[in-house]
């Protein structure tokens, strides 16, 4: 995305007639998703699912230990005190519906050992922004799609008919590298005439 920003920039000044258009390139730390990450969940035959890492908390990412981390599935809603009530969400795996601001912190103050989001039909810029702090708390939080929230609120569910709760492990991996940057300029010559009358 930056670099297709980039480009479209760096044309748009050209066909806009500017001159001496140049681009100064800078070297930037970003946080790259290595596209490792997993999700196996008990009851599904060893199941690999795909989820990926969300913006770190300050500088610490969302990368698990080597082998990932494993604790019991429960599903938190927006993750309210109300509906952690009475869920054993301390060393738990807890999913949560995208659009619930800030309250996924509601979890992580509980002892949650990873939080799991999906589209709830909340999904916004606004959304995103609440589910990363600028401080390094150290808890993975990552993204699943619809249809793996899906299987994941099916075993929740399967698992409860039976009082217990289903078990999962996630295994991620973010990490720091360095990416070019541009800044694109431009100059639009002024004229030197007199200012019209006041």
């Amino acid at each position: 995305g930056a670099q297709q920003a980039y480009a479209y920039v760096d044309y748009r000044f050209r066909v806009l007639g500017l001159q001496n258009v140049r681009t100064d390139t800078f070297d930037v730390a970003v946080p790259v998703d290595m596209g490792e990450g997993e999700i196996v969940v008990s009851g599904t035959g060893g199941r690999n699912l795909r989820t990926w890492c969300l913006w770190p908390n300050g500088v610490r990412t969302p990368t698990t230990k080597p082998g990932g981390i494993s604790g019991a599935l429960i599903y938190g809603g927006r993750g309210t005190w109300g509906e952690l009530d009475g869920k054993p969400v301390e060393g738990s795996i807890v999913l949560l519906d995208f659009g619930s601001g800030q309250e996924w912190t509601n979890a992580a103050s509980l002892g949650a050992r990873a939080i799991i989001f999906f589209d709830n039909g909340d999904v916004s810029r606004e959304q995103a922004a609440d589910k990363f702090l600028k401080v390094p708390v150290d808890i993975p939080r990552v993204w699943v799609e619809r249809d793996t929230a899906d299987l994941l609120l099916r075993r929740i569910d399967e698992e409860a008919h039976e009082g217990k709760f289903a078990s999962a492990r996630i295994d991620v991996r973010m990490d720091w590298q360095s990416a070019p940057a541009y800044n694109v300029y431009g100059w639009l010559p002024g004229v030197d005439e007199k200012l019209p009358p006041g």
